[in-house]
């Protein structure tokens, strides 16, 4: 019987008995697969377990557990295996009441053999459209992919700067319009790199350009060095030698002139390293002090006590030993006074010394000329800018207050300039300066205690002197007087109720008083003053003395160089030998081991960087004392300062050579006794 029709029993009972599947079993999946030919066995029973006729092809014992389950619950049960499905049932009669329990067993082979057919087509469907999806992507990808490819190897070509390669796509809209713009993008390429390579030429030409420049600027600063240190030194040897009035005027002239052409050399020079940006700042230690006064005592000369004075101050309290660029500032400085006497025709130029912010140092320069018009000021900064007012007037180059102004840059600094028509100029020059501290000690020199009372000074200047008295409430007072700015008669009774008189007459005015008066002649600045207070009240001093007994090697090609630092040190009262050539000094040092030697750097035979290579190789393999060797030369930048150290050299001074420099020099490398005089 199929599943939907009624099990006729009639046989084993008259009333009429019927089989019954509820929902359950009629929606069970598998009963789709169970038909007469796929049921193995079957079997019914009544409540006493006895099989109703004919049907005794399955034992009740193997399902006697379920039959009386079902008899009880009424409900169908579903068992499958992995080969068979079970179902068992309530036999029941027309008014529904149960009579028994009946169970078939299907066979699910034909479940099997119809997944393996569907499992086998689904498999063949899947492969065959793998294969056509593999083949189509294949012809696509052909297709789509050599129009990049075709693109890669173009750009790969241009990138070859091969600017003249075509880009051909005769497909796809989109990627015919990026071949034409890599086309477009190749042709403009192409006239890029046509210009860079004209610019690179350019840049390279001008970089030689530049280079020769350089070159020629540094040959003819050492060419106009060498001769005008002779120049100077014999001025300046001559004047300290005593000369008349007219003489001296005239030594003065020489320094003037030759001070001015220093400045253009070095003016020109910087412009020229700053064009080319290889302008180095040095880190150096300096004193403020001493950097006042190098500054005041070069442009002494343009000044004219009693009409024009000059004046150089360094605020109290301020620390002096700093770390900067001690050349650098001294040429700005030099060009801003040099400025600033050059437009004042009477009255005074002031360089004073402040405190910035943090470890800036402010350096201020004003005078009483008769200004600049504020429409001039800013173009009167650019190279070769002269004032269209003064410019009949007035000569000069044009080129320093420019290269001051690129150097405060250079140093991280600023420059500025106030000014006022007919009142003067002012020009603040401010610059970062750290604090030495390993030099302390140097700078700050113990200076007598001193409260000052100035006379005959400008009231700037005398608002400065005076702020030394809140500085030392307690220490004696000093008359501070400066004779060509008063009557020395009217200031005599005023001043001689203080402990001490000091009197600064540049120009060499006599004190009238009866009572002795040391009357100094050098310009007034800090250092100036400190010294006249330690004459008056002497301290042990710190810094050694020159021996008189010291012998002294010159190296120097120039004969009248020569003679002038042979001058310079028999003055000083050393004993002098030369050589002209660095050959000739490494026999000299050999035999004759002086305390010192002055080192010219560029001379023939040998040049001064091999021979005091030689010197201190064989000062290492003797083990001999190091003798001090200072380069001397007309050699400026840094690379040659560089150098000299490289070779050996303990010091780097360069020409034109001051006689105080050249103390300076022989106090700082002999005057301790850790440097023996040569024997005689």
């Amino acid at each position: 019987k199929t599943r939907e029709d009624a099990l006729s029993i009639s046989r084993a009972q008259k009333q009429r008995i019927t089989i019954t599947a509820n929902a359950s079993i009629l929606n069970h999946p598998s009963l789709k697969y169970c038909t007469s030919t796929s049921l193995l066995r079957s079997i019914a029973v009544d409540f006493q377990g006895r099989p109703f006729g004919g049907w005794t092809d399955w034992r009740k014992e193997d399902v006697h557990d379920k039959l009386a389950e079902v008899q009880r619950s009424g409900i169908w049960r579903v068992e499958t295996t992995a080969e068979t499905w079970k179902f068992c049932g309530p036999v029941m009669d027309a008014s529904g009441e149960i009579h028994g329990a009946v169970a078939f067993e299907y066979s699910n082979a034909d479940l099997r053999r119809d997944l393996r057919r569907t499992a086998g087509a689904a498999v063949a469907t899947a492969l065959a459209a793998t294969l056509a999806g593999c083949l189509i992507g294949l012809a696509l990808a052909r297709r789509g992919t050599r129009p990049f490819q075709q693109l890669v190897a173009s750009v790969r070509e241009i990138g070859k700067q091969r600017f003249h390669t075509p880009v051909h796509i005769s497909s796809f809209v989109e990627l015919r319009q990026l071949a034409e713009a890599i086309d477009r993008m190749a042709s403009e390429l192409e006239r890029t790199t046509v210009s860079l390579e004209e610019a690179e030429e350019a840049r390279q030409e001008a970089e030689r350009a530049n280079q020769l420049k350089s070159r020629f600027l540094a040959n003819l600063s050492h060419e106009v060095r060498t001769p005008l240190h002779a120049i100077v030194g014999h001025a300046d040897l001559l004047r300290r030698d005593g000369v008349d009035a007219s003489q001296a005027d005239r030594l003065d002239g020489i320094q003037v002139a030759a001070g001015a052409l220093l400045r253009l050399i070095e003016d020109v020079l910087d412009l020229a390293l700053i064009e080319s940006g290889n302008l180095e700042i040095a880190d150096e230690q300096l004193d403020l002090a001493l950097l006042v006064q190098e500054v005041i005592e070069l442009n002494n000369f343009r000044s004219d006590p009693g009409t024009l004075d000059l004046f150089g101050l360094v605020s109290p309290g301020l620390q002096r030993m700093r770390r900067g660029d001690v050349q650098r500032l001294r040429q700005v400085l030099g060009n801003l006074v040099s400025n600033a006497l050059k437009f004042t025709g009477s009255g005074h130029v002031v360089l004073e010394v402040h405190a910035g912010d943090r470890d800036r140092v402010r350096f201020m320069i004003h005078d009483t000329g008769r200004g600049i018009p504020e429409s001039e000021i800013e173009a009167i900064f650019q190279p070769f800018a002269r004032l269209i007012s003064d410019s009949a007037r007035i000569s000069g180059s044009g080129l320093g207050l420019a290269i001051s102004r690129q150097l405060a840059l250079a140093m991280n600094g600023d420059l500025q300039l106030i000014s006022i028509e007919g009142e003067g100029t002012q020009a603040k020059f401010e610059v970062p300066l750290p604090i030495s501290e390993e030099g302390q000690h140097e700078g700050d020199r113990p200076v007598p205690l001193a409260k000052l009372r100035p006379y005959g000074f400008p009231p700037s200047v005398a608002e400065q002197l005076s702020s030394w008295a809140e500085a030392n409430p307690d220490a004696p007072t000093t008359a501070l007087i400066y004779l060509e700015g008063c009557e020395p008669s009217e200031v005599a009774a005023t001043a001689a109720d203080s402990e001490q008189v000091l009197v600064f007459s540049p120009s060499g005015q006599a004190w009238p008083e009866d009572k002795p008066v040391d009357v100094m002649r050098r310009p007034v600045t800090t250092l100036t003053i400190e010294e006249a207070l330690a004459r008056a009240a002497p301290l042990p001093a710190d810094e050694p003395e020159v021996s008189s007994d010291l012998e002294i090697l010159i190296v120097e090609d120039n004969l009248i160089n020569q003679l002038v630092l042979t001058s310079m040190l028999e003055k000083l009262g050393c004993r002098v030998r030369t050589a002209a050539d660095g050959q000739e000094g490494v026999e000299a040092w050999r035999n004759h081991r002086p305390a010192l030697i002055l080192m010219d750097c560029s001379m023939p035979v040998l040049d001064g960087f091999e021979a005091t290579r030689q010197i201190r190789r064989e000062e290492q393999q003797n083990r001999n004392g190091r003798v001090p060797i200072l380069a001397v030369t007309a050699h400026t930048t840094r690379e040659d300062r560089l150098r000299s150290e490289q070779a050996g050299m303990d010091d780097f001074l360069t020409k034109p050579l001051a006689l105080e420099t050249l103390t300076e020099a022989l106090a700082t490398w002999c005057g301790s006794s850790d440097v023996r005089p040569a024997d005689r």
